[in-house]
């Protein structure tokens, strides 16, 4: 009897909830281009790898995690947004959620300034 009030809520709520969607507050060309960024793939690092790479850095070492951030990080952000946008229930248009959300979209336009 409790699971079907809860689902029944559930349901209620979702139907209640106006589906609010990134392209509605931001630039369209933006929303494409996290999109695109989100399909691609996030490059695995190990801790063992960061260990290594950051214990006695020269400066080459430097240059190579600086561009490497400069390339990943716009694809990780890409990755968080998207899955804000896609949460279910209607999670995506809780205030707490939406705004998270543009946080990571302002740190990704920020990056391509």
């Amino acid at each position: 009897m409790g699971f079907r009030f809860a689902s029944a809520v559930v349901r209620s709520a979702l139907a209640a909830t106006k589906q609010v969607k990134l392209s509605d507050s931001v630039p369209r060309e933006l929303v494409d281009d996290i999109f695109s960024s989100a399909i691609r793939k996030q490059t695995g690092v190990s801790l063992r790898y960061m260990l290594d790479f950051g214990a006695n850095p020269i400066k080459r070492q430097l240059v190579l995690s600086a561009e490497f951030l400069h390339n990943e990080l716009p694809v990780r952000l890409a990755h968080r947004v998207a899955e804000l946008e896609n949460l279910p229930y209607g999670l995506s248009a809780k205030p707490q959620v939406l705004r998270v959300g543009n946080i990571s979209v302002n740190q990704r336009a920020l990056s391509f300034t």
